[in-house]
Parts: structure tokens; C-alpha cells; sequence
């Protein structure tokens, strides 16, 4: 990787010695080191915490996302207004947020580490440290275009089978990415996964397709008479399942993926959250316009539809996607299935207490009390342990 942007000579610094400077490959594993826990106890302690964070954000996700669908068609004022908003515009504005958010921590980053940085650091030459980093290193952002664009495939076929199959049958098939996580796992980052974890996963599956089981009235809403009518179509039912199949594949390999490059290769998590973000807003934006551009030119333009439940779902989906990246650091991407498992059924039981707007069916509770099942089975070791050591 390049030299750190704004890197003075030795005599700039005061006169420090060659020996007293960090090499690129010092300085990322002195951040890496900086950033990683140190102890068992510490890593343990962070992981339940990361995990706790995303179930959070996920559940305040789907809850402001349908609180946002609900109120899409009334100003701040409660007037009535055009149509609502358009949902890709609300994800690239959540990337930007993201890449703020990101900004701000890898300025503070930037700032506290005197040992991993420039000693002469300052604000003004921050963005020439930034620039140097995404764009000057352009082969170490370009890293990021593999998930980012795998992402973007799978939003797209994922729509495509949706028009293909029925929601059940959708639900069901999709609940694969949780094992095929798994697999690309074990094959891409070399690990081995032990049995009674491949049991937890499977049982996982199950619980999670449970709980995301469509209601009649669920099934009613996606199956209309046009609906079904293609939807019997065998070919057309085969080839909806080969593209879930392939959203499966394609979901596991980049989430493996982008593991792979947040603990492989030494760097700071926030400059990963930076060009990843980077590289979605550069597929969504083009994409957007294309498929929407009628709506945006004759109906209100980019923000039409935007209110305050809108920009609070916006800001809910930026954290959520800075969780899923610290779960992925810090403790994987099997964990991070997990942890959203336990936000849908979180979100759900929001969602029937709070909001009214759901009826929680027999399948469900089980679906849950699977999940929560599947959860302790993967987690039994460190279960234990926690146990042990508060009994003895």
C-alpha cells in the first residue's frame, strides 16, 4: 500500500531517526493491533456487545422501514402528498450517511494514533490523507468492488425471483444463505466448523423460515390473480428457484468475502466501510436513475416522498450496515446470521405490541423458540464456560 498522505521528512519531524518511522506494513498492523481486543475476556465481551448493537439496529431498521411505508404518503404536517418515496434513493442516501459516520471515526482514528500516523497530524491534512488512501490507492478500494457488486447482483435477482415464485416458497429457499455462509466459510477462510455447529445452523434455518412464514393475509397481498397465474408456470418456477440458489451463493461469498478482507488484510474497519460504501452509491446511483428516472423527473424529483419517518429509517439503515460490518470484524459473518435471526423475531414482537400491525401466529412463536434454541447450540462452549466461571 502507498505511504500515508502528508508524511514529512526527518528533519520536518524534529529530527527523528529512519529507525523512529513506520513502514505501510508497520503502520496497518499497529492498527490493526490498536483496534483488536487483547484478551479472551476482552474479545468475548466484545462480540456479545457488537452482536447486541446489531440486533438493535436491524430491528430499529425493519421497524422504521415500515413505519416509513406506513407514513409515505403524508408531509411532516400530516397533509396528504404524491407518491412515496423511492426506496434505492433512501439506501444511497443511507451509504452517505454511513460514509460520514465512517469519516468521523477514521478522523478520530487518524487523530489518536500518533504511533500508526504522521506525527504531524492535523484536520487540513486529513483529506489528503483520505484522498490517498481510496483514490491513489485505488487497487486496495477496488478490493471492495467484489462484495459491493455481488450485493448489487443479488438485489437484482432477488426481485427477479420474487416476480417468479410465491412467498412461501421464496422464504423457504432463501433461508440457504444461512448455510451457504457457512460452507464459503469453511472452503474461503479455511475454517473448520465443528458439528454441533453445523446442527445449530440447520436448526437455525428452520427456525428462521418459521418465523418469517407468510400469514394468509400475507399470502393474499403477493398472490394476485396475474401473480398466479405465472407463478404456475413450471419453467418459470425452476428458474425463480435457481436465482434464490444463486442469491444464496452470492449472499455467503460476499459476506465471507468481505470478512476475508477486513481481518486478512491489516486496515482500519472505517476506511472499509468508506470504499465499500463508495462502491455501492457508484452501482446504485446510475441504477437508480435508469429504472426510475420517469418517477424522479415528473414526481417530485430524487426526494419525493422524503419525511421525517423516512430520513429516521435512513439513519436506522446506515447504523445497521456499521453494525453488520463490526460483527463481521470482530466476531464473523455465522454470528452475524445469528444476531439477525434474533432482530427479526425482535422486530416481529415490536411490531405486534407497538405498531398493531401484525398478528403473531402459532409457527411463529415456534419459529422463535427454535431460533433461540439454535443460538445456545451454536454458542454452547462459550455458554459453559460463563457458566463455569460464575459457579465456580
Amino acid at each position: 500500500m502507498a505511504s500515508v498522505a502528508g508524511q514529512v521528512d526527518d528533519e520536518k519531524r524534529g529530527g527523528m531517526s529512519a529507525s523512529d518511522t513506520c513502514s505501510d506494513e508497520e503502520v496497518e498492523d499497529r492498527l490493526a493491533e490498536k483496534s483488536e481486543p487483547r484478551t479472551a475476556s476482552e474479545t468475548s465481551f466484545v462480540q456479545v456487545l457488537v452482536c447486541a448493537v446489531l440486533v438493535f439496529t436491524n430491528s430499529a431498521n425493519v421497524i422504521s422501514l415500515r413505519v416509513s411505508r406506513t407514513h409515505q404518503d403524508q408531509h411532516d404536517d400530516g397533509n396528504e402528498t404524491g407518491p412515496g418515496y423511492i426506496i434505492s434513493t433512501a439506501i444511497i442516501m443511507a451509504e452517505c450517511i454511513k460514509i460520514l459516520i465512517s469519516i468521523v471515526l477514521h478522523f478520530r482514528e487518524y487523530m489518536t494514533s500518533p504511533e500508526i500516523f504522521d506525527s504531524d497530524r492535523s484536520l487540513s491534512k486529513y483529506p489528503l490523507v483520505l484522498f490517498e488512501k481510496i483514490f491513489v490507492n485505488w487497487a486496495d478500494t477496488l478490493q471492495l468492488a467484489v462484495p459491493g457488486g455481488i450485493y448489487f447482483f443479488q438485489n437484482t435477482i432477488l426481485v427477479f425471483a420474487l416476480s417468479k415464485l410465491d412467498s412461501v416458497t421464496f422464504q423457504i429457499s432463501y433461508q440457504l444463505k444461512i448455510l451457504t455462509t457457512a460452507l464459503f466459510t469453511v472452503v474461503v477462510l479455511k475454517r473448520s466448523i465443528s458439528l454441533s455447529k453445523w446442527i445449530a445452523l440447520s436448526v437455525l434455518m428452520m427456525g428462521v423460515v418459521l418465523v418469517q412464514y407468510p400469514t394468509e393475509d400475507t399470502k393474499s397481498i403477493d398472490n394476485g390473480p396475474d401473480d398466479i397465474a405465472e407463478r404456475k408456470d413450471t419453467w418459470g418456477t425452476a428458474i425463480g428457484l435457481l436465482a434464490v440458489l444463486a442469491a444464496c451463493f452470492s449472499s455467503g461469498f460476499a459476506g465471507v468475502y468481505f470478512e476475508k478482507v477486513l481481518k486478512g488484510v491489516k486496515s482500519s474497519l472505517w476506511l472499509r466501510n468508506i470504499q465499500l460504501a463508495l462502491v455501492g452509491i457508484s452501482l446504485g446511483l446510475p441504477s437508480t436513475f435508469v429504472n426510475h428516472w420517469d418517477d424522479i423527473r415528473n414526481h417530485g424529483g430524487f426526494f419525493q416522498g422524503y419525511n421525517h419517518y423516512v430520513w429516521i429509517a435512513v439513519l436506522f439503515q446506515a447504523s445497521s450496515g456499521i453494525a453488520v460490518a463490526l460483527v463481521i470484524k470482530y466476531a464473523g459473518n455465522l454470528t452475524k446470521c445469528l444476531a439477525s435471526a434474533v432482530a427479526i423475531i425482535v422486530s416481529t414482537i415490536v411490531s405486534y405490541f407497538v405498531l398493531d400491525d401484525i398478528t403473531l401466529t402459532p409457527q411463529f412463536v415456534v419459529g422463535g423458540l427454535v431460533v433461540l434454541v439454535a443460538v445456545f447450540l451454536y454458542n454452547f462452549n462459550w455458554v459453559r464456560c460463563v457458566v463455569l466461571r460464575v459457579l465456580l
